[in-house]
């Protein structure tokens, strides 16, 4: 993704790109961290039984 706006409409497009990668990846960690948080509930409650 990053080439094809460096390939448009120069540095500033790749700069976009990258900030919207950025912003994308910020945005899922607490969603992330929230499943993995669940599946280690469930893992460590199925494993006492």
């Amino acid at each position: 993704p990053i080439i094809s706006g460096l390939l448009v409409s120069g540095w500033q497009g790749a700069a976009v790109q990258i900030l919207a990668i950025l912003a994308s990846t910020l945005i899922y960690i607490p969603f992330v961290k929230a499943l993995d948080n669940q599946y280690r509930k469930e893992e460590l409650g199925t494993n006492n039984n």
